[in-house]
Parts: C-alpha cells; sequence; structure tokens
C-alpha cells in the first residue's frame, strides 16, 4: 500500500489539474492562444519530415488538411481564418517564407513561422502564421483567437505555434494550397489537384 503522504499528494495533485488544467498548448510561445472548448483533442503530428503534397484549407469547418506527395491525409489542423471573406479562395502555391513576421499596418502585432501563398488587396501577404501578439514594453502577450471555430484574422490562416511551426518546417516553396468554402464530398476521396 502506498504511504499517506503519498496518497495525499497524488489527491492534491489530481485536484488541481482539476481546476487549471495544463496543456502544451498553454504552455507555449507569446500569442499562444488558450484551447477553446470546441477544440477536439488532437493527434500527434508526424515526427520527422513530411514531403507535403497538398495544403487543403476549408473555411467553413476552419480546419486545414495537409495530404503528402502520395496524396494521404497527414494531418488535420484547427485553425482561423479571415473575417468577411477575407482569405481567398482558390489554388495558390507558397511563394516565401519567414520564421518571424509583423502585420504592415502595425508592426507592434508580431507573428512566427509564416509561409505565403497569397497577397491581399491592400498588398499585404497571406499565409500560415501562428496566432499574433502583442508587443508590449514587457514583452509579447498571449491572445485569445478561436482556432477550429470562427474567423477571426485580417486574411491569414492562423494556427497554434507548434502547428503553425510544422507546417513551416515541411512545406517548401512552390508547395500547393487550395482554399474552399466546403470540402466537397468526403475526405477519402477527396481530390488534392
Amino acid at each position: 500500500s502506498l504511504p499517506r503522504r503519498t496518497l495525499a499528494l497524488v489527491a492534491c495533485t489530481a485536484s488541481l489539474l482539476a481546476v487549471a488544467p495544463v496543456s502544451a498548448a498553454t504552455a507555449d510561445a507569446p500569442g499562444e492562444p488558450a484551447p477553446s472548448p470546441a477544440e477536439a483533442p488532437r493527434p500527434p503530428l508526424p515526427k520527422g519530415k513530411v514531403k507535403i503534397g497538398v495544403v487543403r484549407v476549408v473555411l467553413s469547418e476552419q480546419r486545414v488538411y495537409v495530404y503528402d506527395t502520395r496524396r494521404r491525409l497527414v494531418a488535420t489542423l484547427p485553425a482561423s481564418t479571415g473575417v468577411d471573406g477575407s482569405t481567398p479562395t482558390g489554388r495558390f502555391t507558397v511563394f516565401s517564407k519567414s520564421r518571424s513576421t509583423f502585420y504592415r499596418n502595425d508592426p507592434r502585432q508580431r507573428m512566427h513561422w509564416m509561409p505565403r501563398f497569397a497577397k491581399a488587396p491592400d498588398g499585404d501577404n497571406i499565409g500560415f502564421p501562428s496566432v499574433p501578439y502583442p508587443v508590449t514594453s514587457t514583452g509579447g502577450a498571449r491572445t485569445s483567437v478561436p482556432l477550429g471555430v470562427e474567423p477571426s484574422s485580417k486574411g491569414c490562416i492562423r494556427m497554434r505555434t507548434r502547428d503553425a511551426q510544422w507546417i513551416y518546417d515541411n512545406v517548401r516553396i512552390g508547395t500547393k494550397i487550395v482554399v474552399e468554402e466546403t470540402l466537397p464530398g468526403s475526405l477519402a476521396s477527396a481530390r488534392t489537384g
């Protein structure tokens, strides 16, 4: 049998976790949103380098589907796209990548891991960054973003820092990006263009 001190410690730890759960998402970089109750638990991302063939963004689902070069689905990620139709639909290719960037109209808003695939009407770039975070006199601050729930950006596909970095590390210049309102048919039969 376990000593009383061990049982008390286990009971105390369990009650603390019930009050304030800790997840990888809450322990991430500045700008990392707290997980939304609507977000389902996510499977781990593939380890090692993945040859991404197509990244499909489905606006109605606020999801990003990542396919390898053999057209196999390798990741499904929650995202938050542009409000009021500001994320363009169509077929694109990644044309540049940056490890760190900022909003042109507000340089205090920073983002990490930005593969770019389109231009907004105002000339700004659209891509797959981490959730932006404001830089303050005390450093970066966390931002609340409804990933996987509703649009919140000016056109970019906002993602968790870990997911944005994984996309950044695995897409190459020229990777195909498909952005559409809804996913036609079932995922299993979806064409990846």
